[in-house]
């Protein structure tokens, strides 16, 4: 019975005496474990060196303490308690310090230039700090409140911490950078926006002038262009009176230039009208046939004149559409005169059909078509594949863009093959019933212009 009752009973007496006559004594085990979960849940590292500093001097009774961060041959931070004021720690002291692992006050023999370092900042122990062998700051402690020395226990525990203690400091630091990294580049982000906005807002006010002088000029010159077209026009029809076939010639030539300009002054004013948002489609029934037939005889000549066929292929009955004319009658021109400009050998065969839901419009030429790696930017605004830029360098690269916003304000459907060197098809599918009620404020505005 007594041995069985003496082991728990002895237990007891030693916590008693422990408490009594050993208040110095701490538990290492305890003591590292807690020193970890400082060093592993904390990344600030005002927070981690103040948290891990009172946690040393609390467990091992000390005065007073520091942290010495250093980075670049210089003090980075230092981190104190237990001070009445904060020592002012000289970098040159620190760097003396930095060529021992581990100082202790009382093994240094009086006169020691290092144990006068030690007395300046009433430090008893000085750890060296090291990540990868450099030097990365010092952690200076102060005498234990008891008076008594630090025991080789303690010494060893303070090895066994020190690398935590420096890798835990490492990654604070490199926190800290990206942090300040992550200000400096929002900062200059900013001040970029900035100045990409004030630059954007100068840009949206040229190009406002700039849409208002081509909305202007385009205005100016339509109305004498048009005049002269008509007159042309009269002219070619023996209107005049009956014209010789030389002057015939002249005439054709000088209407057709008339017309590409007519063509252009009205691109350049939808593309106008886009940016303003004045660009409304005003659906009313058409005779798309009729509309084709009048388009392809302004190109019979240029075609002819190339010694290309251009023929028409339509079912005899063919229901209205409902469509914007202007619009709808530029697209038609646009896709026609594109596919005798770029045709070479061949020609241009214009088809049209519809169904009960349906109107559909294609233009097959046997042209120089557009390269592969062309197609996907070819309705982009002021884009031209190269080989159509080699062929007619003064085209705008406006047609086909508007072409394409055009179909899909009717809320219609781009038709587009082509083999690069063999030909291609431009065309759309219209709905043949508008699905768009035009807003009476809208029509005024289209009657306007």
């Amino acid at each position: 019975l007594i041995a069985f009752t003496f082991q728990p009973l002895r237990k007891i007496l030693t916590k008693i005496t422990d408490r009594i006559f050993f208040k110095e004594q701490y538990d290492p085990e305890a003591f590292l474990k807690e020193t970890n979960k400082i060093l592993s849940t904390n990344i600030i590292l005002t927070e981690l060196l103040y948290k891990t500093l009172d946690h040393i001097i609390q467990e091992m009774r000390i005065l007073e303490g520091t942290f010495v961060v250093v980075e670049d041959d210089k003090v980075h931070t230092i981190q104190s308690i237990g001070y009445k004021s904060a020592p002012d720690i000289k970098f040159e002291d620190v760097k003396k310090l930095s060529r021992i692992d581990i100082t202790v006050y009382d093994e240094l023999e009086e006169g020691n230039h290092l144990k006068n370092i030690l007395r300046k900042y009433e430090a008893s122990v000085v750890i060296r700090l090291m990540e990868d062998h450099q030097f990365a700051g010092l952690l200076i402690l102060g005498e234990k409140k008891s008076g008594d020395m630090f025991t080789a226990k303690d010494i060893e525990i303070l090895e066994i911490t020190a690398p935590e203690i420096t890798m835990a400091m490492q990654r604070a630091k490199q926190y800290e950078e990206i942090q300040k990294f992550n200000l400096t580049l929002r900062a200059e982000v900013m001040r970029k926006t900035k100045k990409l906005r004030e630059a954007n807002e100068h840009l949206q006010e040229f190009d406002k002038a700039k849409d208002e002088f081509i909305s202007m000029a385009s205005h100016q010159l339509r109305t004498p262009l048009t005049a002269i077209k008509g007159y042309l026009s009269m002219l070619l029809e023996g209107d005049a009176g009956e014209i010789k076939i030389g002057q015939y010639d002249f005439i054709n030539e000088a209407f057709q230039g008339a017309n590409k300009m007519v063509n252009l002054i009205n691109d350049l004013l939808n593309v106008s009208r886009m940016s303003t948002g004045k660009f409304f489609i005003d659906p009313m029934p058409l005779d798309m046939k009729k509309m084709i037939q009048e388009e392809m005889k302004q190109l019979t000549t240029a075609a002819r004149q190339k010694g290309l066929f251009l023929k028409f292929e339509a079912p005899a009955d063919m229901p209205k559409i409902e469509a914007d004319e202007n619009k709808i009658r530029q697209v038609i021109m646009n896709f026609i005169d594109n596919s005798v400009y770029y045709t070479e050998k061949g020609g241009v065969t214009v088809k049209c059909s519809a169904s009960h839901k349906d109107f559909v419009f294609e233009v097959r030429d046997t042209g120089i078509g557009v390269p592969k790696e062309m197609q996907q930017k070819l309705f982009a605004k002021f884009y031209r594949a190269d080989n159509a830029r080699r062929l007619r360098p003064d085209g705008t690269g406006l047609g086909l863009y508007l072409a394409k916003r055009v179909i899909e304000d009717h809320k219609g459907e781009l038709i587009f093959r082509s083999t690069s060197g063999k030909g291609s098809v431009f065309g759309f599918r219209l709905p043949i019933h508008s699905p768009i009620k035009v807003d009476p404020k809208k029509h005024e505005l289209l009657n306007l212009h």
